[in-house]
């Protein structure tokens, strides 16, 4: 969490963390303070603080914002969006007419957005490194007509979602959960008290966009003895599994539907009424994705009608504040958009972002170039 909210520096070069994340003030600065100190081994930040007893003299807090000068590595700028402190937001406005002519870097993440407004409001923007595979929120149509390049972290996070996804179909099916709170609430009270689940081997899983994500799933589905089906606009050439020509289709064909497309405008909505009448009954539904794929409200009535057998949901629409009805439902699994959610890849995701940084201001290519 630390790495997600801290800024690197390269020659010289003022990389701007833009987050939306709520995080107080005095928590923000304790992680970056720890972060900054850890990066010290590579030599790419000098000496910090190592633990928080109040912000050094040469850090200023500026309504909320916090600025480092460094004579090394240049300046280094990031924001909570609310504070504790008592210090004023400064407005978006005002932070850009201020520091946008100095601006040649972006380090995002997923909850925050790059659109058109601000990177025409940063004149000498050079680079977007993103801090994240899907790129829905960054105007790339925007960063191409600029000459901005624009790098996500494809390919460190596709294991870690697929093993979410597969654990969610465990969780749902077997209905471990449940089966945890039957113990500990004292109703495993006989053998064979607790009902009876559902087995992952022999059913079939269909997984709706078979790419870096969807073939992990489909390996991980393959060990547990499922058939697995797909649907991409096109066929994918190098795979033998049976292609599906469009959603409906998949679901008709599947016990499970797996979603795991791009968000987006042009996958809003795909996982509709439709779809769901094709899954069944008998069916579930595993999202990875985003939650704008699924039309929620329909499938939290289909669930509630027993219209649909279950859901495993890594992902929600207005995350975090989601639909309470979600919690209700013992059918469902819910995951805090936590597919990418450990040390391990957290740490590559972080190192990725930085290193695209680095390489850009040295003049080498970057890694995972999108735009």
């Amino acid at each position: 969490r630390a790495r997600n909210r801290a800024v690197s520096m390269a020659h010289g070069a003022l990389v701007a963390m833009i987050d939306d994340d709520e995080l107080p003030a005095e928590d923000w600065l304790l992680q970056l303070l720890r972060t900054l100190q850890a990066r010290r081994a590579d030599g790419v930040l000098g000496p910090v603080r190592p633990q928080y007893e109040a912000p050094p003299p040469s850090w200023v807090l500026r309504g909320g914002f916090c600025e480092r000068p460094s004579h090394a590595t240049g300046t280094m700028l990031t924001r909570p969006r609310q504070t504790r402190t008592g210090n004023l937001l400064i407005r978006r406005a005002s932070l850009l007419a201020e520091v946008g002519p100095r601006v040649r870097g972006i380090a995002s993440c997923a909850h925050g957005g790059v659109d058109a407004a601000l990177i025409a409001a940063l004149p000498r923007l050079e680079i977007i490194s993103h801090y994240g595979d899907g790129t829905e929120k960054i105007d790339l149509a925007a960063a191409r007509a600029r000459g901005v390049v624009v790098a996500n972290v494809v390919g460190l996070v596709e294991a870690c979602v697929a093993d979410t996804a597969i654990a969610l179909m465990l969780n749902v099916m077997r209905r471990f959960l449940y089966a945890d709170r039957f113990v500990r609430t004292g109703l495993w009270t006989a053998p064979g008290t607790f009902p009876p689940a559902t087995s992952l081997g022999g059913k079939t899983v269909g997984v709706l966009g078979l790419g870096g994500i969807g073939v992990e799933v489909a390996r991980r589905a393959c060990a547990f003895g499922m058939s697995v089906r797909y649907h991409n606009r096109k066929p994918r050439s190098g795979v033998d599994y049976p292609w599906d020509p469009d959603p409906v289709t998949l679901a008709r064909n599947s016990d499970v539907l797996v979603v795991a497309v791009p968000g987006g405008p042009a996958t809003e909505g795909l996982v509709d009424g439709a779809v769901l009448d094709a899954l069944g009954p008998r069916g579930y539904v595993i999202n990875v994705a985003r939650g704008s794929v699924i039309d929620e409200p329909v499938m939290i009535e289909y669930l509630q009608q027993g219209k649909l057998a279950g859901a495993g949901l890594d992902t929600m629409q207005n995350e975090p504040r989601i639909d309470p009805r979600l919690v209700e439902l013992d059918t469902v699994v819910l995951s805090p958009h936590a597919g990418t959610y450990t040390v391990e890849t957290r740490r590559a995701m972080a190192d990725r972002q930085l290193e695209n940084l680095r390489r850009h201001f040295a003049g080498q290519p970057v890694v995972n170039r999108v735009v």
